[in-house]
């Protein structure tokens, strides 16, 4: 059973969500939020392994989240997001700095030690580290978010790993964020 989908920030992981539990969402005008019963693993520095562990037992629904370390528990109910393609993961980077406040920005260049003058170019290249690196079972490949024929490889994931979705509710979801979100 899916429980959570794993990815580093702008690989538009709320998205998937979104499309696999559309009750779990809001879309906003530059991005999909997600409700905040559903994120607590997107800031997992900030809870303890045992209220990681309580959280993740006790939650109910698709869960999003960074915490690579705390889903290498749990391989057969993670679907993690990754990306071939480097045009996509640039653009993935940039969509990230673009939607977190200023304050929030310059504290993650900080912490991750990127160049102030080429940072969305420096997380890319993280990005594509890890997007290369922790293999699991479930891996969606991103590479083509931006373009309309994302949503039938991703029914066709769903369908290979057996999970049921409405394609017509996945359908309108990815053109209502596809409207907002890919420039």
């Amino acid at each position: 059973m899916i429980r959570a989908v794993l990815y580093m920030g702008g690989m538009a992981g709320d998205l998937v969500v979104s499309l696999l539990a559309p009750n779990q969402v809001e879309l906003l005008t530059n991005r999909v939020r997600l409700l905040e019963e559903y994120s607590r693993l997107k800031a997992s520095y900030k809870l303890t392994e045992e209220q990681k562990l309580q959280y993740y037992q006790t939650q109910r629904g698709i869960l999003s989240s960074h915490d690579t370390e705390f889903h290498k528990k749990f391989p057969q109910e993670t679907i993690r997001l990754t990306c071939k393609n480097n045009d996509t993961v640039r653009w993935m980077s940039r969509r990230f700095f673009d939607i977190i406040n200023d304050r929030r920005r310059d504290s993650l260049i900080r912490e991750l030690k990127l160049n102030p003058n080429n940072h969305t170019e420096g997380y890319a290249n993280m990005m594509r580290d890890w997007c290369r690196s922790h293999p699991f079972p479930y891996q969606l490949d991103m590479s083509n978010v931006r373009n309309y024929t994302f949503i039938d490889d991703f029914l066709k994931f769903c369908y290979n790993i057996n999970y049921s979705v409405n394609p017509d509710a996945v359908r309108q979801m990815y053109h209502d964020w596809h409207q907002q979100m890919v420039k």
